[in-house]
């Protein structure tokens, strides 16, 4: 298995072809409600104790060779001591504690590697990032907010914390889900709530939920 040497999708394989995986997860994949997938016309029902999800079976049992969770990179969580909040329209690269984006307004991340406590995206506001990585304890999107990518490239999420999605949110709608990397780390929260629409790849290796 190749190791995952770097913020790269590809190199966290090999998993199988990409129709044998749309979902896929590691002892459990719950899925609550009513779930679409691929802005199906019905709703796809997952059943079984498989470890992969296969696109016109279901769940394929027992996939050879057995997959095994490449770890995290950073393994831990960057740490980040900075006292420093802003409601800029735009923000630096660096160390920041607070982020807030008012209601209705834009604010514009500058690329590169940046860490923050908290961002904060209220109501109808939109979050614009430009490729880096971003090393976030917890990320609050209200009501029919939005993150964007502000231009070409792959921008990478480290979620310490929490990743908390209230109703209507798009995250990287109409964009190339590879160029939008969510990592969750251990212990911590995905939390959505309805009409979510998202072009993205998330992944854990541990327990988070």
């Amino acid at each position: 298995m190749a190791a995952c040497a770097a913020p790269v999708i590809a190199q966290c394989g090999p998993l199988g072809d990409a129709a044998e995986r749309p979902l896929w997860g590691w002892v459990n994949l719950n899925m609550n409600g009513a779930a679409t997938v691929n802005s199906g016309a019905g709703n796809l029902n997952i059943t079984g104790s498989g470890r992969a999800v296969n696109a016109d079976t279901g769940v394929r049992l027992n996939p050879a060779p057995t997959p095994s969770m490449p770890a995290l990179e950073p393994t831990g969580f960057p740490a980040n001591a900075s006292t420093t909040d802003t409601s800029a329209a735009t923000v630096a690269a660096g160390s920041w504690r607070n982020v807030t984006v008012g209601a209705g307004a834009i604010t514009t991340f500058a690329g590169g590697t940046t860490s923050v406590e908290l961002i904060d995206v209220s109501a109808g506001a939109t979050l614009r990032l430009n490729p880096g990585t971003y090393n976030v304890r917890e990320i609050r999107l209200a009501n029919g907010s939005s993150i964007v990518a502000a231009s070409a490239g792959v921008i990478r999420i480290n979620v310490g914390a929490n990743l908390r999605m209230a109703n209507n949110v798009t995250i990287n709608a109409g964009g190339a889900p590879a160029d939008m990397q969510v990592f969750v780390h251990t212990n911590a929260n995905v939390i959505a709530g309805t009409n979510l629409q998202a072009a993205l790849v998330m992944y854990a290796n541990s327990n988070s939920s």
